[in-house]
C-alpha cells in the first residue's frame, strides 16, 4: 500500500512506528520505505540473512544501518521504531532504531547521515508499506499493524508502547500530532484497508493484492 507524499514534508525529521510479523525466511523484502527509484530511496528492509536494514540512498548511501541481531521467530510480532533526525549534533543521534521498545546499538554496518542531511522520506515521491516502494518489488512475506509516520517530530517507542505487568512489550495509543503527510493505517475496516485512521486522512491511493480475508486477529493487540 502507498501514496504520494506531497509537498511541504520535513525531510530532516521523521518517525516510522509498526509492528510486523514474518511469515517467510531468508528472504529480501520490504516493510516501509519511500522514493522516486532506486537512486533516491529510504526503506527498511531484510536481507537475506534475516539481518534488519535502514537506509537512505541519494546516488550512495547517507545513511544505513544494518543489524547484527536476526529476526527468525515466526511467531512472534516485533516492534519497530525508525528515527531520522539529521539536525542533532551527535551524529549518533541522527538515525536510531529501536526493537520491542529498546535502542538497537549492535550493528554490522553503521553509516550516519552528515548534519542536517536531507533525507528522502517528507518529500514529495511515494510513500507505503509492504514492499520495495520505490522498485515495485520484494513484497513482506508476513503480517503488518498499527502502522504510523510522523514527520516533523522524532519520538521514541515510548509514544507507541509499553511493557505490561508480565514485561511483555504491547501496543498503546499515540495522541500525537502526525505532522505534514503524516498518517495511521490501522487496518480497522476490512473493505478499505489502506484508511487512514489519524485526523490527516492520508489515505492509501494505491492497495494491492490485499483483500477483507487478509484482515486477521492475530494482531499485537490479541
Amino acid at each position: 500500500m502507498q501514496r504520494s507524499h506531497g509537498s511541504g514534508g520535513n525531510v530532516d525529521l521523521f518517525t516510522v512506528s509498526f509492528w510486523f510479523k514474518r511469515s517467510g525466511l531468508g528472504e529480501e523484502v520490504h516493510m516501509f520505505g519511500s522514493g522516486s527509484n532506486t537512486s533516491n530511496t529510504s526503506d527498511l528492509m531484510f536481507k537475506t540473512d534475516d539481518t534488519l536494514q535502514f537506509y537512505s540512498y541519494i546516488g550512495a548511501y547517507q545513511t544505513r544501518l544494518i543489524t547484527n541481531q536476526v529476526f527468525r521467530d515466526p511467531s512472534a510480532w516485533y516492534h519497530v521504531v525508525i528515527n531520522y533526525d539529521s539536525g542533532n549534533a551527535v551524529s549518533t543521534e541522527r538515525a536510531r532504531m529501536y526493537i520491542n521498545g529498546e535502542r538497537v546499538t549492535n550493528f554490522g554496518t553503521e553509516t550516519y547521515p552528515s548534519q542536517n542531511q536531507d533525507g528522502i522520506v517528507g518529500s514529495n515521491v511515494n510513500i507505503g508499506f509492504g514492499r520495495y516502494i520505490s522498485y515495485g518489488s520484494g513484497y513482506f512475506n508476513g503480517y503488518l499493524a498499527e502502522m504510523h509516520y510522523v514527520n516533523g517530530y522524532g519520538y521514541g517507542p515510548e509514544y507507541f508502547g509499553e511493557f505490561n505487568s508480565s514485561n511483555i512489550w504491547i501496543p498503546i495509543e499515540y495522541t500525537e500530532s502526525y505532522g505534514t503527510g503524516g498518517f495511521y493505517i490501522k487496518g480497522e475496516d476490512s473493505s478499505d484497508l489502506g484508511n487512514d485512521s489519524s485526523r490527516n486522512n492520508n489515505d492509501m491511493t494505491t492497495v494491492s493484492g490485499l483483500a477483507a480475508h487478509d484482515q486477521v486477529t492475530d494482531t499485537p493487540n490479541n
